[in-house]
């Protein structure tokens, strides 16, 4: 379950530290000055900062717990309407005085006072956000401060006895306020004493890593613990490691930004080169080579998935594959992607490259008739995949003009009409390509592009079941193969005026006065088709 968050201004502290149903009050404080204070809220702090006097949230008299409702006054009872008594427990010990304050200012709802507190610590915490300065003391507090019994972990801090949550405070904020030379001498002086102590040597480490460990909303706390702990990391296992580098399959899972699962997959596949250690383990313990790992991780972050190209070149999937089969675009290949990702990835830079050889490929000459877009004479081209790869490629090597609006998506490139019908015979042939991994399905918009109809009216063809449809999380999509057969079986009013250069209507009325019936508004392929004449 998520921990909920309350913020105050910039300190945000769990909501699991604040006593916002009862009410404790310091009887002591309030003969001083009868008003309620802040700190008393917080669960962390149970004793009163400025009297040390231990807080009260019963009723000495009649045993009532002290709430917010129909209240009398901060320090009356609500049940029997007398004043609270001063707390009978024994107050702060006076030599945690000094930090408990310090860590009251830290943890100060008071924006001042939490400024004030911060300027008292080394110059590395002041850059620190407050709730992760809190966070880190109250960790240090924890695993540092000598409480005896089985640990509490941060959430539930709240619920130790007061004197223990005093010490655990003050002592984390003491190590604070010495950084990092607090924290180091502790583990020091921890580990002399076990030097022939192989499980508390193993539990001081995991003390240590535990206070790294950071979590959501504060995760810096594992940086200011690698700068006062370089090889807090590192693990047993490094003793065998050698003087080759190398990373554990916890950071492997950091550095890809793959479940541990996933990580351990490409160990077994033998992808990663990984050497068992023999720590005597029930499951496999070792170490993978960090050059291994290093180079797929900057093989991932300098690629992109095919899918991503779509928006920048504004072309579809299957124009994308064929750019690359082509080599247009370079596919980034490794068998870590391939187990990694389902689509295939192309090079960032082979991307970029594209885009600046579209732009300065293009032509300058002014003047010319009969331009028209790219996107709209290739739709003349209908019953399987367009030959979008061979066109580019034509148009790159000087052998087709075109012009440019000022992008270099296909929306933004012009060429003179007719010029794309020597590529009306042509064809990309998948089978051509057997170690390509082509995608499966296509989403709508690929679909509506390949069979030259409108997006709306795939989604109605779908609809009355003429296409089949795969739901999927974010979108519908239809195998490949259908595709394909389906473009290679109907053709619509709107391709053939395009061939044509004529309009739907006008196509509609010719085949119908030619005896051909339509099929939910569209034609037989093979039995139209040598109607139109291309103009």
């Amino acid at each position: 379950m998520v921990q909920q968050q309350v913020a105050f201004g910039d300190l945000v502290v769990p909501r699991s530290y604040l006593h916002l149903s009862s009410r404790r009050t310091s009887p002591s404080s309030l003969v001083e000055t009868d008003h309620h204070r802040s700190d008393w809220l917080n669960g962390l702090l149970p004793y009163c900062p400025w009297s040390a006097e231990r807080l009260v949230d019963r009723c000495g008299r009649c045993g009532t717990l002290l709430g917010w409702t129909d209240t009398l006054g901060i320090g009356t009872c609500e049940a029997c309407g007398r004043m609270v008594e001063p707390s009978s427990s024994p107050p702060l010990d006076p030599h945690l005085l000094d930090d408990y304050r310090l860590f009251a200012g830290l943890a100060s709802f008071d924006a001042d006072e939490r400024a004030c507190a911060v300027s008292r610590l080394p110059e590395r915490l002041r850059r620190l956000q407050p709730g992760s300065v809190v966070r880190l003391a109250v960790r240090c507090g924890l695993d540092c401060g000598g409480i005896t019994g089985p640990r509490s972990w941060q959430n539930r801090i709240v619920r130790l006895p007061p004197p223990d949550i005093a010490r655990i405070v003050s002592r984390g904020t003491a190590m604070l306020r010495t950084w990092p030379d607090g924290i180091r001498e502790w583990a020091t002086g921890e580990a002399n004493e076990s030097l022939y102590d192989a499980e508390r040597y193993a539990d001081i480490r995991k003390r240590l890593r535990r206070i790294a460990s950071g979590d959501t909303f504060f995760p810096c706390c594992s940086d200011l613990m690698e700068e006062a702990f370089p090889d807090l990391c590192e693990r047993p296992d490094h003793s065998f490691a050698g003087v080759d580098r190398y990373y554990l399959g916890f950071e492997v899972s950091r550095i890809l930004k793959l479940s541990f699962g996933r990580a351990m997959v490409l160990r077994d596949k033998g992808i990663l080169p990984f050497t068992d250690l023999p720590l005597g383990r029930t499951r496999r313990v070792g170490r993978f080579c960090a050059d291994s790992v290093d180079s797929l991780a900057n093989l991932i972050s300098s690629s992109m998935p095919i899918t991503a190209c779509q928006p920048i070149l504004e072309l579809p999937v299957y124009a994308v594959e064929q750019l690359i089969c082509l080599k247009l675009l370079e596919e980034a290949c490794s068998p870590g992607l391939e187990t990694i990702f389902d689509l295939p990835r192309v090079h960032s830079a082979s991307v970029e490259d594209l885009k600046d050889r579209l732009l300065r490929n293009a032509s300058k000459r002014a003047g010319v008739d009969r331009l028209v877009l790219l996107t709209q004479e290739i739709g003349r081209i209908g019953g399987r995949a367009k030959p979008w790869a061979e066109i580019y490629k034509a148009m790159l090597d000087g052998d087709l003009q075109y012009w440019t609006r000022g992008g270099v998506g296909a929306p933004d490139l012009l060429v003179t009409a007719g010029s794309l019908d020597e590529f009306d015979g042509s064809g990309f042939h998948e089978e051509d390509f057997p170690a390509f991994r082509f995608v499966k399905e296509f989403h709508t918009h690929d679909v509506a592009e390949l069979l030259n109809l409108p997006f709306l009216r795939v989604v109605e063809l779908r609809e009355i079941g003429e296409i089949s449809s795969i739901p999927r999380a974010k979108s519908r999509r239809t195998t490949r193969g259908e595709v394909h057969a389906f473009a290679a079986k109907y053709v619509s009013s709107a391709e053939l005026a395009r061939v044509g250069r004529t309009s739907a209507e006008r196509v509609a009325t010719i085949l119908s006065e030619a005896g051909h019936s339509s099929h939910q508004g569209l034609w037989r392929r093979d039995e139209v088709i040598a109607s139109f004449q291309r103009r």
